[in-house]
């Protein structure tokens, strides 16, 4: 089993106003979608909804995951295997003028 700690301030609100940070103990070899499915079980339908276009596994576009400040898409994706004392950072990109 291995440590993972999640922050991001969606999980304020899903923790009625809790510090915006989970750890989590995970099975050695678990990916960032296997971590998301994880969270998804503690918080249900609401963290779906944030997460997730449509209730699809397609992840909501501005939408940004990175794994120890980088992001996904530079590594291997929703498939990236975290390692004990990573750190899932869930971030919204804003854009605007």
């Amino acid at each position: 089993m291995i440590k993972v700690a999640v922050k991001g301030a969606m999980l304020v609100n899903l923790q009625g106003g809790g510090k915006g940070g989970l750890e989590l103990t995970v099975r050695e070899g678990t990916t960032v979608q296997g971590l998301l499915e994880e969270i998804s079980k503690e918080f249900g339908e609401d963290f779906r909804n944030i997460i997730y276009r449509d209730g699809e596994k397609e992840l909501r576009k501005g939408l940004r995951l990175l794994v120890n400040d980088r992001d996904i898409t530079g590594l291997n994706g929703l498939d990236t295997v975290l390692q004990n004392g990573d750190c899932l950072s869930v971030r919204f990109v804003l854009a605007g003028g």
